[in-house]
Protein backbone atom coordinates (compact mmCIF):
# COMPACT_ATOMS: atom_id res chain seq x y z
CA UNK A 1 0.00 0.00 0.00
CA UNK A 2 1.20 3.48 -0.84
CA UNK A 3 -0.34 6.77 0.27
CA UNK A 4 1.18 10.02 -0.83
CA UNK A 5 1.27 12.89 -3.25
CA UNK A 6 4.27 13.84 -5.44
CA UNK A 7 5.94 10.48 -4.77
CA UNK A 8 3.36 8.85 -7.06
CA UNK A 9 3.99 11.13 -10.04
CA UNK A 10 5.44 8.95 -12.79
CA UNK A 11 4.78 5.66 -10.99
CA UNK A 12 1.12 5.68 -9.83
CA UNK A 13 -0.19 8.54 -11.97
CA UNK A 14 1.02 10.55 -14.96
CA UNK A 15 1.34 14.32 -15.42
CA UNK A 16 -2.26 14.48 -16.69
CA UNK A 17 -3.57 12.82 -13.51
CA UNK A 18 -4.34 9.43 -15.08
CA UNK A 19 -3.37 6.17 -13.41
CA UNK A 20 -0.33 4.41 -14.83
CA UNK A 21 -1.29 0.81 -15.55
CA UNK A 22 1.24 -1.98 -15.25
CA UNK A 23 2.09 -4.16 -18.21
CA UNK A 24 -0.87 -6.47 -18.85
CA UNK A 25 -3.04 -4.75 -16.23
CA UNK A 26 -6.66 -4.06 -17.18
CA UNK A 27 -8.84 -1.20 -15.95
CA UNK A 28 -12.20 -2.64 -14.84
CA UNK A 29 -14.02 0.38 -13.42
CA UNK A 30 -13.51 4.12 -13.06
CA UNK A 31 -15.65 5.91 -10.45
CA UNK A 32 -15.35 9.73 -10.54
CA UNK A 33 -16.43 12.14 -7.78
CA UNK A 34 -15.75 9.63 -5.01
CA UNK A 35 -14.13 9.85 -1.58
CA UNK A 36 -12.32 7.57 0.84
CA UNK A 37 -10.86 7.64 4.34
CA UNK A 38 -7.55 5.96 5.26
CA UNK A 39 -6.62 5.51 8.93
CA UNK A 40 -3.52 3.85 10.41
CA UNK A 41 -3.60 2.37 13.91
CA UNK A 42 -6.30 1.32 16.38
CA UNK A 43 -8.42 3.52 18.57
CA UNK A 44 -8.74 7.28 18.65
CA UNK A 45 -5.59 7.88 20.66
CA UNK A 46 -3.32 5.56 18.70
CA UNK A 47 -4.48 6.22 15.15
CA UNK A 48 -3.67 8.82 12.55
CA UNK A 49 -5.40 9.77 9.33
CA UNK A 50 -3.29 9.07 6.26
CA UNK A 51 -5.82 10.32 3.70
CA UNK A 52 -8.85 12.23 4.88
CA UNK A 53 -12.32 12.26 3.40
CA UNK A 54 -12.77 15.92 2.48
CA UNK A 55 -15.03 18.07 0.33
CA UNK A 56 -12.52 17.40 -2.46
CA UNK A 57 -13.56 14.43 -4.55
CA UNK A 58 -11.31 12.04 -6.40
CA UNK A 59 -11.55 9.13 -8.77
CA UNK A 60 -11.46 5.46 -7.82
CA UNK A 61 -9.84 3.15 -10.37
CA UNK A 62 -10.33 -0.61 -10.04
CA UNK A 63 -8.00 -2.75 -12.09
CA UNK A 64 -7.57 -6.49 -12.13
CA UNK A 65 -4.63 -6.07 -9.70
CA UNK A 66 -5.03 -2.83 -7.77
CA UNK A 67 -7.30 -0.25 -6.19
CA UNK A 68 -6.14 3.29 -7.01
CA UNK A 69 -7.59 6.54 -5.68
CA UNK A 70 -6.45 9.84 -7.21
CA UNK A 71 -7.52 13.27 -6.00
CA UNK A 72 -6.50 16.60 -7.51
CA UNK A 73 -5.91 19.14 -4.73
CA UNK A 74 -8.30 22.09 -4.50
CA UNK A 75 -7.18 24.80 -2.05
CA UNK A 76 -10.65 26.35 -1.73
CA UNK A 77 -12.36 23.03 -0.97
CA UNK A 78 -9.54 22.04 1.38
CA UNK A 79 -10.07 25.31 3.27
CA UNK A 80 -13.85 24.77 3.43
CA UNK A 81 -13.35 21.30 4.89
CA UNK A 82 -11.57 22.75 7.91
CA UNK A 83 -12.80 26.35 7.73
CA UNK A 84 -14.55 27.01 11.03
CA UNK A 85 -13.38 29.19 13.94
CA UNK A 86 -11.99 26.22 15.86
CA UNK A 87 -9.88 24.86 13.00
CA UNK A 88 -8.85 28.03 11.16
CA UNK A 89 -5.10 27.37 11.50
CA UNK A 90 -5.58 23.87 10.08
CA UNK A 91 -7.71 25.28 7.26
CA UNK A 92 -4.98 27.72 6.21
CA UNK A 93 -2.31 25.04 6.45
CA UNK A 94 -4.31 22.51 4.41
CA UNK A 95 -5.17 25.12 1.76
CA UNK A 96 -1.47 26.08 1.43
CA UNK A 97 -0.55 22.39 1.12
CA UNK A 98 -3.14 21.92 -1.65
CA UNK A 99 -1.94 25.06 -3.47
CA UNK A 100 1.71 23.96 -3.36
CA UNK A 101 0.86 20.42 -4.46
CA UNK A 102 -1.23 21.76 -7.34
CA UNK A 103 1.60 24.06 -8.48
CA UNK A 104 4.00 21.10 -8.47
CA UNK A 105 1.64 19.06 -10.66
CA UNK A 106 0.95 16.55 -7.91
CA UNK A 107 -2.10 14.70 -6.68
CA UNK A 108 -3.04 12.85 -3.52
CA UNK A 109 -3.14 9.11 -4.09
CA UNK A 110 -3.72 5.73 -2.55
CA UNK A 111 -2.55 2.55 -4.24
CA UNK A 112 -3.41 -0.89 -2.87
CA UNK A 113 -2.62 -4.24 -4.45
CA UNK A 114 -5.49 -6.62 -3.70
CA UNK A 115 -2.94 -9.15 -2.41
CA UNK A 116 -2.04 -6.68 0.38
CA UNK A 117 -5.53 -6.76 1.91
CA UNK A 118 -5.70 -9.14 4.88
CA UNK A 119 -9.45 -8.93 5.46
CA UNK A 120 -12.45 -6.83 4.57
CA UNK A 121 -15.97 -6.22 5.77
CA UNK A 122 -18.98 -4.97 3.82
CA UNK A 123 -21.74 -3.38 5.88
CA UNK A 124 -25.19 -3.81 4.35
CA UNK A 125 -23.72 -3.01 0.94
CA UNK A 126 -23.35 0.61 2.09
CA UNK A 127 -19.60 0.67 2.69
CA UNK A 128 -16.56 -1.58 2.71
CA UNK A 129 -13.88 -1.54 5.40
CA UNK A 130 -10.54 -2.89 4.11
CA UNK A 131 -7.96 -4.05 6.68
CA UNK A 132 -4.30 -3.99 5.70
CA UNK A 133 -1.04 -4.13 7.57
CA UNK A 134 1.38 -1.24 7.08
CA UNK A 135 5.11 -1.72 6.57
CA UNK A 136 5.50 -0.90 10.27
CA UNK A 137 3.13 -3.76 11.12
CA UNK A 138 0.20 -1.60 12.23
CA UNK A 139 -3.41 -1.90 11.11
CA UNK A 140 -4.52 0.32 8.24
CA UNK A 141 -8.23 0.75 7.51
CA UNK A 142 -9.59 2.05 4.23
CA UNK A 143 -13.28 3.03 4.22
CA UNK A 144 -15.15 3.21 0.91
CA UNK A 145 -18.77 4.30 0.62
CA UNK A 146 -21.36 3.06 -1.83
CA UNK A 147 -22.81 6.25 -3.25
CA UNK A 148 -25.98 4.98 -4.92
CA UNK A 149 -27.59 1.84 -6.36
CA UNK A 150 -25.62 2.15 -9.59
CA UNK A 151 -22.25 2.25 -7.76
CA UNK A 152 -20.98 -1.32 -8.14
CA UNK A 153 -17.36 -0.76 -7.08
CA UNK A 154 -17.86 -2.63 -3.79
CA UNK A 155 -19.19 -5.70 -5.60
CA UNK A 156 -16.27 -5.65 -8.03
CA UNK A 157 -13.76 -5.11 -5.23
CA UNK A 158 -15.19 -7.96 -3.17
CA UNK A 159 -14.74 -10.34 -6.10
CA UNK A 160 -11.16 -9.15 -6.72
CA UNK A 161 -10.26 -9.35 -3.01
CA UNK A 162 -11.59 -12.89 -2.63
CA UNK A 163 -9.66 -13.96 -5.74
CA UNK A 164 -6.52 -12.40 -4.19
CA UNK A 165 -6.98 -14.37 -0.95
CA UNK A 166 -8.39 -11.72 1.41
CA UNK A 167 -10.69 -12.96 4.15
CA UNK A 168 -14.23 -11.62 4.33
CA UNK A 169 -15.26 -11.01 7.94
CA UNK A 170 -18.57 -10.35 9.73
Amino acid sequence: MKVGNLSGLGSVYDEKGNPILLEGEALIREVPEDNILVIEGKGRLRSKTLLNSTKEKGTVYLTDRRFIFLRKPDPKLKFRTYGNPFTLATAHSEAAYARDLLKAGGMEYLEIYYTEVKSFKTKKSKYTDLHLESEAGTLVRVLLDRRDRGDDKLVIMEKMLIEAGAQKSG
